[in-house]
């Protein structure tokens, strides 16, 4: 139960909107990361598929 009286802390030190903001920056981040690799993957599919109609 360690974690839950770090969160305790840091909600009473700078406060919840802080707190959540800086959750949700942090979700964000991560998910946009997957989507560049996600949309990494697909260019490189399409440029396979471009090179085999091409031939």
């Amino acid at each position: 139960m360690e974690w839950v009286d770090v969160i305790k802390d840091v909600v009473c030190t700078v406060g919840f909107p802080i707190v959540v903001t800086g959750f949700l920056l942090f979700e964000r981040m991560t998910t946009t990361k997957e989507l560049i690799k996600t949309i990494s993957s697909n260019t490189a599919v399409i440029e396979k598929l471009l090179e085999r109609l091409d031939k």
